[in-house]
């Protein structure tokens, strides 16, 4: 194992960031982890769509991804968690694994307030 590289940390950035984009990458036709994990089941797909759609979402977070479209996320999840196993220190796998969890959410909730101060 290594400790950390900047390509684990970019990995792992870009998985969070994906989850969070959802409504701009589908409705962009953007590649990225989750989107792919999507096409991977297109029922998933629209019903997520149409979940995003109806409450006029601008971010996810990784418990809606997860409600929404199970099978989608556990591909993103385990993903994320193969990146994961690359740091060596249990203390800092435990901040990412919680970064995983919350940042979303506090991107939805910078969105809400103002959808520009969502984009960084």
């Amino acid at each position: 194992q290594v400790i950390i590289g900047l390509p684990t940390i970019s990995y792992l950035t870009q998985v969070i960031d994906d989850i969070a984009d959802l409504p701009e990458d589908l409705a962009n036709g953007r590649p990225s982890y989750a989107v792919g994990a999507l096409n991977e089941h297109p029922k998933e797909r629209i019903y997520l769509q149409r979940y995003i759609q109806k409450r006029d979402l601008g971010k996810v977070t990784p418990r809606q991804f997860q409600n929404q479209a199970p099978q989608s996320y556990a591909l993103v999840y385990r993903q994320y968690q193969e990146y994961l196993a690359q740091i060596e220190y249990q203390w800092l796998q435990e901040l990412l694994e919680q970064i995983f969890l919350w940042f979303p959410v506090y991107r939805d909730l910078m969105y809400r307030i103002d959808p520009r101060y969502a984009n960084f």
